[in-house]
């Protein structure tokens, strides 16, 4: 989790891309380990420097994922619904930004830092 954390006043930091990015925001609630099938796993963070990601994370295990367009001012939005459900509260979930750009690096995807929230009753 030493990666998370570390924002600025939206929530995630600015990592310049281009306006029409198709762009993903990943949600989990694991950020230590993401399952591979069977009884494999990846320990989190994980580098993706060996696929062509330089200087990019994947910080969490992606439960759901939700699609966006960045917009004209480099920012891309989707809104996220908590339930109305007190058995969510205490709950930490932890957010990521994925948004490929082929002038990032040879993967052609730029990460976001990651950002984590606890639901409030």
């Amino acid at each position: 989790m030493s990666n998370l954390g570390d924002v600025d006043g939206d929530g995630f930091d600015d990592i310049g891309v281009a306006v029409g990015s198709a762009a993903l925001l990943w949600i989990g609630q694991n950020t230590e380990t993401s399952p591979l099938g069977g009884h494999a796993s990846l320990e989190l963070p994980l580098s993706l420097d060996p696929w062509g990601g330089n200087g990019c994370w994947l910080l969490l295990e992606s439960l759901e994922s939700i699609p966006a367009i960045v917009d004209t001012a480099g920012r891309a939005t989707v809104p996220v619904h908590v339930p109305n459900n007190p058995l969510l509260a205490g709950q930490d979930v932890f957010f990521q930004w994925a948004v490929m750009d082929s002038s990032a690096n040879p993967l052609g995807v730029a990460a976001s830092n990651g950002l984590y929230v606890t639901i409030q009753p």
